[in-house]
């Protein structure tokens, strides 16, 4: 038997006996896959199956101080934002699609105008940084802050566009 084959055959051998085996099973820390991924443990939740749910930041809103105007502490309040977000992804599509609105990892906040073309108005500011790239932008309610939102569930819907947008800018360039 020429050399070639005794090698083929030693290594077909050797793939019987230590290639087939059952692999051996990993075990993944997924506190440490979130620590990782920069979510603190209030920001995420490993559930039984051991999926990972990432806790939307948007979500996180609906627990507001009692500062915070009415519509922010109604049930519907999370739902009111995820529609401020696909008002700004709309206007990022039509103006310019390199912009990203994306709950899980945009600063959302409703702040009070203390000066300017909107004073004494509240504004919804979201702010997403994707990888060093600035998404920013400033909607406009319209609806009444000062009522619950969860007199806003026909609008919601309705998908009506609860919000309008006042500015947009992607690294500092408004569209």
């Amino acid at each position: 038997m020429s050399s070639l084959k005794a090698g083929f055959y030693i290594g077909l051998l050797s793939l019987g006996m230590f290639g087939c085996s059952e692999p051996e099973p990993q075990v993944i820390d997924l506190d440490e896959v979130a620590a990782e991924a920069g979510l603190s443990e209030d920001e995420y939740k490993v559930h039984d199956d051991g999926a990972i749910e990432v806790k939307s930041k948007a979500k996180d809103r609906a627990v507001v101080n009692a500062n915070d105007p009415l519509a922010m502490q109604g049930e519907n309040w999370q739902y009111v934002v995820s529609n401020a977000l696909l008002v700004a992804d709309a206007h990022a599509v039509k103006n310019n699609p390199s912009a990203v609105y994306l709950p899980q990892s945009s600063d959302i906040s409703l702040i009070e105008q203390m000066a300017g073309e909107y004073q004494g108005e509240h504004l919804l500011t979201v702010v997403n940084d994707n990888h060093g790239d600035i998404s920013y932008v400033q909607l406009r309610p319209l609806f009444d802050v000062n009522e619950s939102s969860d007199l806003l569930e026909e609008q919601l819907n309705d998908e009506t566009p609860l919000w309008e947008v006042t500015v947009a800018k992607y690294n500092g360039q408004e569209f």
